[in-house]
C-alpha cells in the first residue's frame, strides 16, 4: 500500500506527495536512502523495548482509539535523543500498513499475536 492510499485511509484526505523514508543513526543509514529521510541525532539515548502502544487516528472521518500489542520478537527499541520531540521506535519485525501497525516473524511473514494466550499465527489476508 502506497504512503498516498495510507494517508488517505488514517486523515480521511488525499496527500499531494508521497514520501519515501530512509533512517539513519549517526553518519551510518540504517535503511536505504529515499527522497525524504529522518535524521536520528548521533547523541541517542537507549531506553528499551516497546511492548505496547497506544494512539488515535482518524477512519473514515471519525476518530478511533488504536492499540497494538508488539509480538516479543518484533518489538521496536525505544530510543530518546536530547532535543524537544525527539522520540524514537527503531526496529525492522514491523511495518505500518493499511491494517495499522503489522508484526513480522523471522522469516518475514506478517503475524498476529494474542496478548492473552500469547500466541502468534500467521495474519490471513493480504498487506
Amino acid at each position: 500500500m502506497s504512503a498516498q492510499n495510507l494517508y488517505q485511509r488514517f486523515r480521511g484526505t488525499v496527500s499531494r506527495r508521497i514520501v519515501a523514508i530512509g533512517i539513519r543513526y549517526g553518519k551510518r543509514w540504517l535503511t536505504r536512502r529515499g527522497r525524504a529521510n529522518i535524521l536520528i541525532p548521533e547523541s541517542l539515548a537507549v531506553i528499551g523495548h516497546v511492548n505496547a502502544i497506544e494512539y488515535d487516528c482518524t477512519r473514515a472521518g471519525k476518530t478511533v482509539k488504536a492499540r497494538h500489542v508488539f509480538a516479543p520478537g518484533s518489538r521496536p527499541v525505544f530510543a530518546v535523543g536530547e532535543g524537544n520531540g525527539e522520540l524514537f521506535l527503531l526496529g525492522t519485525r514491523y511495518r505500518f500498513t493499511d491494517r495499522g501497525i503489522v508484526d513480522f516473524n523471522a522469516s518475514g511473514e506478517a503475524i498476529d499475536y494474542h496478548e492473552d494466550s500469547g500466541r502468534t499465527a500467521l495474519l490471513k489476508g493480504t498487506l
